[in-house]
C-alpha cells in the first residue's frame, strides 16, 4: 500500500461528482496538502496519510499549511488510513495529530475527528462529502 494508504485513488474513484485536482508542489511551495476538490461551489483540501502503527507522520511545512489555512477560513482535513478504518481530521488539529497520533484520537481529545471502519466500500461516502464540504 502506498504512503498515502491509497486514499488519493480512493477518494476520487469512491467521490466522482467533485472536480480533484493532484497537487504535487514540493520545491515550489512546501506543506501544500495532497489533493484539492471543489464540490456544488465549496472547496477543500485533504492530506492523505497512511498510519504505521499509532504514529502519523506531519511535516512540519504540512502543519503549518494546514493551521493557516484554518486561521484564513480554508477548509483542509488530514486523512488517514489504518487497515480498513478511516479517520479525518480537521486541518486546525494538525500539530495535535502529529503529537498524538491516533492515540490522541482514540482518547477523545478535542479535534477527534471523524472514524469509519470497514474498508471503503463500508465508508459512507455521502456522509464524508458532506463533512469535507462543509454541508
Amino acid at each position: 500500500m502506498s504512503t498515502d494508504g491509497g486514499l488519493r485513488k480512493t477518494f476520487r474513484s469512491r467521490l466522482p461528482q467533485v472536480h480533484w485536482t493532484t497537487i504535487e508542489t514540493g520545491i515550489v511551495e512546501r506543506g501544500v496538502p495532497d489533493m484539492h476538490g471543489t464540490w456544488k461551489g465549496s472547496s477543500f483540501w485533504i492530506e492523505n496519510k497512511r498510519a504505521r502503527g499509532l504514529e502519523i507522520s506531519l511535516r512540519p511545512a504540512q502543519i503549518g499549511w494546514l493551521v493557516r489555512n484554518a486561521r484564513s477560513g480554508g477548509k483542509a482535513f488530514v486523512a488517514v488510513r489504518k487497515k480498513d478504518v478511516l479517520w479525518i481530521f480537521r486541518g486546525q488539529d494538525a500539530r495535535m495529530l502529529a503529537r498524538e497520533g491516533l492515540a490522541g484520537a482514540g482518547a477523545g481529545l478535542p479535534g477527534a475527528g471523524w472514524q469509519w471502519a470497514g474498508g471503503p466500500g463500508q465508508w459512507p461516502w455521502p456522509a464524508i462529502l458532506r463533512i469535507l464540504a462543509g454541508q
